[in-house]
């Protein structure tokens, strides 16, 4: 395992990433914490009851408007980035400031948006357009299934994928403040 993956993924990474209301509820039975509890593309059914126990990780504007009807009042957020998701950061400015209850927290990237090595720098790029585009700080940048992808790598590109993992780690230590996250 690499270093650096396997040093964020226990400090940093400590997360769970669930589908569905039933996924989330089975999270916080277990005492998992809901800051830690992360629902990609929540659907209506269940929201409302499930929102206090998680943190709602939207890949479209048709998600973040579910997200902020079920709110109520102000909750935290992730948006993906890329594929799969909102291509372009600026995009969202407009749509946020028509939704009342979301407050942009993170980012995810999944990690066959772009090949390794350019992976890091391809999601730091993105999460920092992100930052510079809406009025709150990006807390966490997130690569959904980068550890998956490491597995797969011969040697040479382990080595370019950990020694890129820890320069984006201190990028977003010196420079940027976020989290590195790997899942």
């Amino acid at each position: 395992m690499c270093p650096i993956a396997d040093g964020y993924g226990r400090l940093h990474a400590d997360f769970e990433l669930v589908y569905d209301a039933d996924g989330v509820l089975a999270m916080y039975e277990r005492g998992i914490e809901p800051e830690r509890i992360y629902y990609l593309s929540p659907t209506a059914e269940g929201l409302t009851e499930v929102l206090p126990l998680c943190r709602c990780v939207a890949a479209s504007a048709d998600e973040l408007r579910v997200i902020d009807r079920a709110a109520g009042s102000i909750v935290p957020v992730g948006v993906l980035l890329g594929k799969g998701g909102f291509d372009d950061p600026a995009a969202l400015k407009p749509l946020l400031r028509a939704l009342g209850h979301l407050s942009i927290r993170g980012c995810f990237v999944r990690a066959d948006s772009e090949p390794s090595p350019a992976l890091f720098s391809y999601g730091y790029q993105r999460a920092k357009r992100l930052s510079a585009t809406l009025p709150a700080g990006v807390g966490f940048v997130g690569y959904l299934d980068a550890l998956s992808l490491y597995e797969t790598l011969d040697s040479a590109q382990r080595e370019r994928f950990c020694r890129n993992a820890a320069i984006t780690a201190a990028q977003n230590a010196t420079a940027f403040y976020a989290k590195l996250l790997l899942s």
